[in-house]
């Protein structure tokens, strides 16, 4: 077999980020010790110890030392368990709750957790795919005056796993906590990879995910603002995890999540990679002027850029790239391999034609200027291909 010429570079960070090797460490040591977090024995207490410690330091992490903390198999998980329209809150008159969200956000939450398709409805977002402040508050005052029993969990993420768009989440705190209503944020996408303070932003209910900031698959937590906020659980048997989640907790995989923590607090990145990410599309823009960016002039995370070149299709770009050592994805990578139009783009009114054409290249914590050199590089390459190929057909169209 040919030996590979270079080192392949990794841009899909959103999809799932390369684990920290710390967290291998930590996972490779914790495994080697057989613990139950439910046993009263020596490693048992340990393997409890390790659990409310990464809680504390998840608390910490997101400056609300009170917050309950549910650790669960995923963000899926996490976010099914939150959205209950059985929900308890102490202190709050509503006996059940309906759920509004927007077109933009991620499967698991449009599919709307516990809550019936009659029980759901949307905000509209603006062509920027960022929420209509308006429309929100419209909204939420008339199903006040017409259900004055009823609640309402307003779930919005705080950036879009496929444009990097970050939401208002302070600014649509506040219209919620006007009428005493709650604000659940799909997080997964920003934790680790973004200043999250969940106490300043006034956030209720949070969803998180490990692999998504290098920490291992299989472990996510749902974080409530405090223990007055009380879903109905999904899983029943032990009574583990406050009586939130019963079986056996993942104790390596939490183990996990906590060294990603430690990793991220440890060695900030973000500001770097901000800059990294501003200079490639500055380039981009100013060497392939036919090249779209995807909510450019929007705040985004630190790492993505979504691009269309022109006159090829999104699943071509990414083989040619692939092919050219460079991982990229067509959009979100939680739909079972699937390549369909973007729900998200279709709520920001961009055209099918356009969004056929649009990437996602997502970066983090090992991405470098040599790995945005390349990705330039690349696309560069590709681009000139088709302007030669359309300079052609254009010479041929005035022979004919």
């Amino acid at each position: 077999m040919a030996k590979q010429q270079f080192d392949r570079i990794y841009f899909d960070y959103n999809a799932t980020a390369p684990i920290r090797e710390a967290v291998i460490d930590a996972v490779q040591k914790a495994m080697r010790i057989p613990s139950n977090a439910s046993s009263i024995h020596t490693e048992g207490r340990q393997a409890r110890a390790n659990i409310e410690n990464c809680r504390r330091k998840l608390a910490l992490s997101i400056n609300n030392p009170k917050a309950m903390i549910v650790f669960t198999s995923s963000a899926t998980e996490s976010i099914q368990l939150a959205l209950d329209p059985h929900l308890k809150h102490e202190g709050s008159r509503f006996s059940s709750w309906k759920l509004l969200t927007t077109p933009v956000e991620h499967s698991a939450v449009l599919a709307g957790g516990r809550f019936e398709k009659e029980q759901i409805s949307f905000v509209k977002v603006k062509d920027t795919g960022v929420v209509d402040l308006r429309d929100l508050s419209y909204q939420l005052e008339r199903f006040a005056k017409d259900s004055p029993d009823k609640g309402v969990i307003i779930s919005i993420q705080y950036a879009n796993s496929e444009t990097g768009i970050i939401q208002p989440i302070k600014e649509i705190s506040d219209i919620v906590h006007k009428y005493n209503y709650l604000l659940h944020c799909d997080a997964v996408q920003a934790y680790g990879r973004c200043s999250l303070d969940m106490s300043e932003l006034g956030i209720d209910m949070m969803s998180l995910s490990a692999h998504k900031m290098g920490g291992p698959l299989g472990v996510g937590a749902l974080v409530c603002a405090s223990d007055h906020i009380r879903p109905t659980p999904l899983l029943k048997g032990g009574g583990q995890e406050r009586g939130l989640r019963s079986g056996t907790e993942n104790s390596t995989a939490i183990i996990g999540f906590s060294a990603a923590i430690e990793c991220f607090q440890q060695s900030p990145f973000l500001d770097q990679l901000e800059d990294l990410r501003k200079a490639f599309e500055d380039k981009i823009s100013h060497e392939m002027p036919e090249v779209e960016i995807i909510g450019r002039d929007n705040e985004r995370m630190a790492g993505t850029t979504s691009l269309a070149l022109p006159q090829i299709s999104a699943s071509s770009l990414l083989m040619q790239l692939d092919l050219m050592g460079i991982s990229v994805s067509t959009g979100s990578a939680c739909s079972s391999g699937k390549v369909s139009k973007s729900h998200v783009l279709k709520a920001m009114n961009i055209d099918d034609e356009l969004s056929s054409r649009v990437i996602r290249i997502s970066g983090g914590h090992e991405t470098s200027q040599e790995h945005y050199d390349r990705a330039f590089d690349a696309l560069k390459s590709i681009y000139m291909k088709l302007l030669h190929r359309s300079e052609i057909q254009d010479k041929s169209v005035k022979i004919d």
